[in-house]
């Protein structure tokens, strides 16, 4: 097995609800097949388990299982950061063991995500690739447009 890694500055974006409804699912539908995870037949999302959703506020941290559990569809003043991880290590794979980590931090205020992801397995490097561009486009309808005119200064 080969690892790999990737750390990325993103954005900005619109950051809701909705976004990390639509990260969690392409998380459970598109990265066991990519990964050619070894998971149980016929859940509708495998890697849900693995994952986890951090509201980060003022005045501490809440943790969900998914963003469905998060009871309100926006994100309030209070909240400074919000983050999905996925730790998953996929031992019994017949095809050895495979170990990925996906973080994507958003900071509230200025809409820039802090993305990571470190993978061991073989080829890491193509399918950590195309897991980024997937990511990216889940995001691509929350993209915020920057005004050329502040490059230009």
């Amino acid at each position: 097995m080969q690892r790999y890694s990737l750390q990325k500055h993103l954005g900005p974006y619109t950051v809701d609800k909705a976004l990390f409804l639509r990260l969690e699912s392409y998380i459970n539908r598109n990265l066991p097949r990519i990964l050619l995870l070894n998971l149980e037949k016929g859940v509708e999302r495998p890697l849900s388990a693995f994952i986890t959703v951090t509201i980060q506020k003022e005045q501490g941290k809440e943790k969900f299982g998914s963003m469905e559990d998060y009871g309100y569809e926006l994100f309030d003043e209070n909240i400074k950061e919000v983050s999905i991880e996925l730790v998953h290590n996929n031992a019994f794979n017949f095809w050895g063991q495979k170990v990925i980590v996906l973080i994507m931090t958003f900071n509230l205020e200025s809409g820039y995500c802090d993305l990571s992801i470190a993978l061991s397995d073989e080829e890491p490097r193509d399918k950590v690739y195309t897991i980024e561009k997937g990511l990216k486009e889940v995001m691509s309808r929350n993209k915020k447009s920057i005004p050329l005119a502040r490059f230009f200064r």
